[in-house]
């Protein structure tokens, strides 16, 4: 129980971050920027730690968490109305 808990707790933080990261809600100047690369960072750690918990090997993990990441990136790109390029540059 306490190691599927851990690949949840990445993908909370990383659900809670993301909306910051679109710009919900503004601590400082810089919060959505940083929201964005802490929420691409989460779904990284969960993605390979749920790989990890399934019983994947280390090299198949990563890919997992690259693929993650890609696809959080694509999503931001999407809902930013930015190229996938410029998130890549700036948030990660």
């Amino acid at each position: 129980p306490l190691r599927a808990g851990v690949p949840l707790a990445w993908l909370l933080l990383a659900a809670v971050l993301a909306p910051i990261g679109l710009g919900g809600l503004e601590v400082g100047e810089d919060s959505p920027r940083i929201a964005r690369s802490g929420c691409l960072a989460a779904l990284g750690a969960a993605s390979y730690a749920l790989g990890l918990l399934r019983g994947f090997p280390g090299h198949i993990s990563m890919l997992l968490c690259g693929a993650s990441t890609i696809g959080g990136a694509a999503a931001f790109a999407a809902a930013r109305g930015e190229t996938y390029s410029a998130v890549v540059r700036r948030d990660y």
